[in-house]
């Protein structure tokens, strides 16, 4: 990882938070210890100083806007973004005209990450290496992945988005492998590489990440906390057990 120089420091300001339909009982706004889950990384994302959120949604989402408003009460200014039913890569691609030119984070609003550092992640990017020297569009980051030794979301492909890791840099290869968390900080360009040709685009959101990788644009890291997909309301009660009942249980 190269030196954060106050002068070249890169501060995320914006976060997209990709909602989905999920099964019954499920959804964004299923109460999790108390709180939605959407309005716990919309809090979160507050007590880290990133207050200008896009909510991007692929469904009916007049209850979402409902329920949430502008945010105002949560310390936010949201901003809803109707995305193209698909993957995270296609709600992305959609809203980027409201995420602007800086970096950003991203991640799917029905994941479960209730102590994930919000504050640490704005200034994953770097600009400069170790001697504070400038790096060029072409050497540095393009985007930050959050890695876990177990779990992620293995729908999208039979792999379940796992990627190697030597040091900080994401690989294609390489063992052990970890899982795509879900969670990434991106520069707006890894949605428009401009040296990809049109039939040589990749097919979906990891082929997308793995051809940076492939590059060596991608850093990351491992994520020790708990970190995982509410996608079923067996989940859901899971979390809602009494503390007695999930001893013993593996971190979810």
């Amino acid at each position: 990882m190269g030196a954060k120089a106050a002068a070249s420091r890169v501060y995320i300001l914006k976060a997209l938070l990709r909602v989905e339909p999920r099964d019954a009982g499920a959804g964004v706004l299923a109460t999790v210890r108390g709180r939605p889950l959407i309005v716990s990384h919309i809090v979160a994302l507050v007590r880290a100083g990133i207050g200008e959120i896009i909510v991007s949604t692929a469904a009916a989402s007049d209850d979402l806007q409902a329920a949430l408003g502008d945010g105002s009460r949560f310390g936010a200014h949201l901003k809803y973004a109707p995305a193209a039913a698909g993957d995270m890569r296609e709600a992305i691609t959609a809203a980027l005209p409201l995420l602007g030119s800086d970096p950003f984070i991203a991640l799917p609003a029905h994941l479960y990450c209730p102590h994930f550092d919000f504050e640490e992640a704005k200034s994953v990017l770097e600009d400069c290496d170790v001697l504070g020297n400038p790096y060029t569009p072409e050497q540095r980051d393009i985007g930050w992945l959050y890695l876990l030794k177990n779990g992620g979301d293995k729908n999208e492909d039979g792999d379940g988005g796992r990627f190697g890791l030597q040091l900080y840099t994401v690989q294609c290869e390489g063992a052990p492998r970890y899982a795509f968390s879900g969670i990434g900080v991106y520069r707006p360009e890894l949605f428009a590489a401009p040296d990809d040709k049109p039939g040589e685009r990749p097919a979906n959101w990891l082929q997308l990440l793995r051809m940076h990788a492939a590059r060596g644009r991608l850093g990351g890291e491992l994520y020790p906390g708990p970190c995982s997909p509410v996608d079923t309301l067996s989940q859901l009660q899971m979390l809602n057990a009494p503390p007695i009942l999930l001893k013993g249980m593996p971190d979810v």
